[in-house]
C-alpha cells in the first residue's frame, strides 16, 4: 500500500487540500460497510488504479474492480482511472473511454493523476450533494400564508448549492431538532420555497434555490398578535404558534431531503437577535 499512501499525501497536500479515504482490504461485513461503502457513497470524488499483479489467476485486483462498479452504480461522475501497463483490461473498466497513458513507475503515476486532478479541478470546496451555504437575511415584509395568519417581520432564508451536473428534484427542508430536542408536531412541515407557493422545489445543475425559514417578527390572526420566531411551514393552522418567544440562544437542526441523495442536516443558531449558519 506504499503507492496508495503517496497518491494520498499528493491529493492531501498543497495545492489540493483534499480529505482522502483509502480503501483496504476488509475480512468482514460491518468493515465493508462501515469503511467502504458508506464512504464510497458519501465521496464527491473516485479515483481507480488499476493495477498489474503478477499472480495465478485473475491479474488484478478483483475487490479494487468492485469499488469501481459500485462507484458507477452510485452515481459518481467526477472519476479518474488509471492503469498500470499489462494490467487487466476486464470486468467495468473494459466498457470506459480509457485515453491516459498507462504508467510503469510509481513517479509515473504520481505525475499523471497531479496533472489529471489538476485540470479536472477537483477541490475541498465542491460537493456533489446539495449543501446549504447562506444565510439571506432580507428586508421586513408582511406574509399571508394562505392559513389566515399575518406575519409581520425579518425572514430569514437559506441558500441551497448544487454543484452537480445533475438536476435534484423534490427537494425539501423541514425542522428536525430545536434547542437538541425533537419539536411538537406542529413544528415538521416542511417550509416554504422562496417566492413561490411551493414546499419542494426542483433545483438545476449547477445552481441553487432559496428557502425561507421563518420570519421573526410578530403574527396576526384573528385580531390577536403575538411576536416570535414563526416556521414559514406548510402547516395548515390559524393562529399559527411561535417557535420560540423569548431573546435567548437557540440552535434549530434542518433536514434536507431529494429524491435519490442522501440526508443531509445543517444548523441554524440564533443569538442575541443574529442568525448563523453552521
Amino acid at each position: 500500500m506504499e503507492i496508495a499512501d503517496k497518491v494520498r499525501r499528493l491529493l492531501e497536500g498543497p495545492p489540493f487540500g483534499l480529505t482522502v479515504f483509502v480503501a483496504r482490504t476488509t475480512n468482514n461485513l460491518y468493515s465493508l460497510n462501515e469503511e467502504v461503502l458508506t464512504r464510497l457513497a458519501y465521496a464527491d470524488y473516485f479515483l481507480f488504479v488499476n493495477f498489474h499483479r503478477k499472480v495465478d489467476g485473475f491479474p488484478g485486483s478483483l475487490y479494487s474492480h468492485q469499488e469501481l462498479a459500485m462507484a458507477l452504480a452510485l452515481g459518481h461522475r467526477q472519476l479518474l482511472d488509471f492503469s498500470e501497463r499489462d494490467a487487466p483490461n476486464l470486468g467495468v473498466i473494459q466498457f470506459m473511454v480509457q485515453n491516459r497513458p498507462k504508467f510503469t513507475t510509481d513517479e509515473e503515476l504520481l505525475k499523471i493523476i497531479k496533472a489529471d486532478v489538476e485540470r479536472e479541478q477537483w477541490r475541498p470546496n465542491y460537493s456533489r450533494f446539495l449543501r446549504p451555504t447562506m444565510l439571506r437575511r432580507e428586508k421586513s415584509i408582511r406574509f399571508g400564508d394562505g392559513a389566515g395568519n399575518i406575519l409581520d417581520g425579518t425572514p430569514i432564508s437559506v441558500v441551497i448549492l448544487n454543484q452537480s451536473g445533475d438536476l435534484k428534484e423534490n427537494v425539501m427542508i423541514s425542522l428536525d431538532t430545536l434547542d437538541g430536542q425533537e419539536p411538537d408536531h406542529l413544528f415538521r412541515s416542511p417550509l416554504k420555497v422562496s417566492a413561490q407557493r411551493r414546499y419542494d422545489a426542483a433545483i438545476p445543475p449547477e445552481s441553487s434555490a432559496v428557502f425561507n425559514i421563518l420570519i421573526d417578527g410578530r403574527r396576526t390572526a384573528s385580531g390577536e398578535t403575538t411576536e416570535g420566531a414563526f416556521l414559514t411551514s406548510a402547516l395548515d393552522l390559524s393562529p399559527l404558534p411561535p417557535l420560540f418567544s423569548n431573546q435567548g440562544i437557540h440552535e434549530m437542526e434542518f433536514r434536507l431531503d431529494a429524491r435519490a441523495h442522501r440526508r443531509i442536516r445543517f444548523r441554524i443558531c440564533r443569538r442575541n437577535g443574529e442568525y448563523t449558519l453552521s
